[in-house]
């Protein structure tokens, strides 16, 4: 079971991570200005990451390959990091699925 992990960098920025069962970081969100949107983002990939429709895969210009996670409504929740094939993308998708499943949300303060 992984963990959602919200923090605020020092420009007041809030963003959150997905941290897998070995404390890897599996998605990064985008930036939040305030802390209680970044809160709804967070529970919208914890919910949106067991949905295997809201995977969306994408290729880099530089032919990395990645993957998105939307919301119900298409926007993108977060972003993987890139993967050196299609096989290890799918592999990082599996591990989201598994890491969210049961998965927390957390505050870490300054």
């Amino acid at each position: 079971m992984g963990t959602f992990v919200i923090s605020e960098d020092l420009s007041g920025a809030y963003a959150f991570r997905l941290y897998g069962d070995q404390g890897e970081i599996l998605l990064v969100s985008e930036p939040y200005a305030a802390r209680g949107g970044c809160l709804n983002g967070a529970e919208a990939a914890l919910y949106s990451a067991q949905d295997e429709a809201r995977y969306k895969r994408r290729i880099s210009p530089e032919g990395a390959h990645y993957f998105l996670l939307t919301a119900r409504n298409g926007k993108a929740i977060c972003v993987s990091e890139h993967y050196e094939s299609a096989a290890a993308c799918e592999a990082g998708i599996a591990a989201v699925m598994r890491a969210a499943q049961g998965a927390g949300v957390y505050e870490r303060l300054l």
